[in-house]
């Protein structure tokens, strides 16, 4: 699906011009996240012999076009989302993005060890915050009934 630029325009005010994930302003460069995935199907990118082509030892890859998922490609299932998020949410839906951030708040106690990390814990520049995950569309939804 392709969005006009006046569509565009418009799913990016949708939230206020922030990402709807973490609330960062949208300036320059993001993206009309799925909320619910279409999880597009890729492949292996081979040379003319056939060999499967590699860039600094990473063999390559290539969406084919194919979404598994097409009833979700849908304008209503368009947010706004910075580049970071999107990419951190990949082919996860809202619930499984939740839950991925909440596995990475778990998971600093194991990288105490590195002597940085403790460091700037001690002194109470980093801490821990397993609380639950709220995006930011729903704090604007909130704030901004419809």
């Amino acid at each position: 699906m392709t969005l006009t630029p006046k569509k565009r325009a418009a799913l990016r005010m949708k939230f206020g011009g922030r990402c709807a994930y973490c609330g960062c302003e949208l300036t320059g460069k993001w993206h009309a996240d799925h909320v619910e995935p279409v999880r597009r199907d890729w492949e292996y990118v081979k040379d003319e012999d056939g060999n499967y082509v590699t860039k600094n030892g990473i063999t390559q890859t290539r969406a084919t076009g194919k979404l598994y998922e097409p009833q979700n490609d849908t304008e209503q299932n368009l947010f706004p989302a910075c580049v970071r998020c999107n990419i951190l949410k990949s082919c996860a839906n809202l619930e499984g993005f939740r839950s991925m951030l909440v596995y990475f708040a778990h998971s600093i106690p194991t990288i105490q060890t590195y002597s940085h990390v403790h460091h700037l814990m001690r002194f109470g520049k980093l801490t821990i915050d397993t609380t639950p995950v709220v995006f930011w569309f729903e704090k604007y939804q909130q704030e901004h009934p419809a």
